[in-house]
Formats: structure tokens, C-alpha cells, sequence
């Protein structure tokens, strides 16, 4: 089951339900809401609960055997951390 909510005119949230996320700076494990990442096969990362790090991404199987990868959410993590930092510097201004 999937739910749209449009935020407003520039992005729509799809939830494709729950999923668990792996912060890769300290390792934790979490559930989160499995949001579409702008329309693709990626969901958006969820702040890690134990480190507060943004850099986490879907937890899969292949992590069992040191096969899952980061490759995809580089560039996510990187233009989040970029609209956070604008964000930031907007407000002190």
C-alpha cells in the first residue's frame, strides 16, 4: 500500500511503508518510513536515532556479506547535507 501527500508545489511524498536502515557512520539499525527518493528505486535516508547522522540507507541481505553499498546514496547524503547547510546559512542571515 502506498500513501501521495503533496508537501507542496515542487515535491510529492510517496511512503511505500517501513523498512530498516543501516546508519553507516556508527552502524545502528533502525525501522523508518520507506519514502520514495524523487521518483526512483531509492528511499529517502532517514536520521539515525542513536548518532543523528543522515548518512544511512536501506539495511538488505547483501550486508550480510559485506556486498551492500553506499554508491547510489553518496549523492543523495551529499545534496542533503548541501540543502541543510543553505537552510542553515539562509536562517542566520
Amino acid at each position: 500500500m502506498s500513501y501521495s501527500l503533496q508537501i507542496n508545489t515542487t515535491r510529492i511524498i510517496m511512503v511505500r511503508g517501513t523498512t530498516t536502515f543501516k546508519c553507516t557512520q556508527c552502524g545502528e539499525k533502525f525501522k523508518g518510513l520507506d519514502i520514495e527518493w524523487m521518483a526512483t528505486i531509492f528511499s529517502c535516508p532517514q536520521p539515525c536515532p542513536k548518532c543523528g547522522s543522515i548518512r544511512t540507507r536501506p539495511w538488505s541481505l547483501l550486508d550480510l556479506f559485506g556486498l551492500g553499498g553506499n554508491a547510489g546514496y553518496k549523492s543523495i547524503w551529499e545534496q542533503i547535507e548541501e540543502e541543510q547547510k543553505n537552510a542553515t546559512t539562509d536562517n542566520l542571515k
